[in-house]
């Protein structure tokens, strides 16, 4: 009975190191489409940048990616801004939501049914633990694009305009993709 505790214990503190393997991102809860419905949303991904000019201190913007330009990026929040590729110093773009937290309930209830293995736990658990943590970690990396790692020929289809601004546009008209704001801070771009 002691070790069935220790090894619940053990799965509870292994699978909680996982989340350190998760990619970190501060894009609002529902903003994401999922990756199945990604083809049909006609919004752009979530972008956080880090912006720095010459003898001025860096400055984060996140928003909605609009469009990449051949010298600026396009990002809406409060207001559409457009940013001097030059000035950017590092991206990650969220495209769709992965889903991760969902996939790390079933890794950590699968973990869980391994008690029912008797003694065979001590090797079905970490089997289940390595595996489903590797397989978390790469679910919540697979929606992101990050910058400069991958050029923004990279994060441009992602965008609510991957061909650039159309000409013609008026520009105060673009607003964010509606969405109920509550921020995710540990975890990854989940919807």
């Amino acid at each position: 009975m002691r070790s069935r505790k220790g090894a619940i214990c053990a799965a509870v503190l292994l699978l909680s190191l996982f989340a350190l393997g998760c990619a970190v991102t501060t894009v609002p809860r529902g903003y994401l489409a999922g990756a199945s419905d990604l083809p049909a949303d006609v919004y752009g991904g979530w972008i956080e940048l880090t912006c720095s000019s010459v003898g001025k201190p860096a400055v984060r913007v996140s928003g909605e990616l609009i469009a990449v330009g051949g010298d600026s990026v396009y990002v809406v929040n409060d207001s559409l801004r457009a940013i001097a590729l030059a000035d950017v110093t590092s991206g990650r773009l969220a495209a769709y939501g992965s889903d991760a937290i969902g996939l790390g309930v079933l890794v950590f209830v699968g973990t869980l049914s391994t008690i029912s293995n008797g003694a065979w736990l001590v090797f079905t658990m970490p089997m289940w633990i390595i595996g489903g943590s590797a397989a978390v970690s790469v679910r919540t990396h697979e929606p992101l694009v990050d910058y400069p790692h991958r050029g923004w020929s990279s994060v441009a289809p992602f965008a609510r305009y991957p061909q650039g601004l159309p000409p013609g546009l008026d520009r105060s008209r673009i607003k964010i993709k509606p969405f109920v704001s509550s921020r995710l801070t540990l975890g990854e771009a989940a919807r």
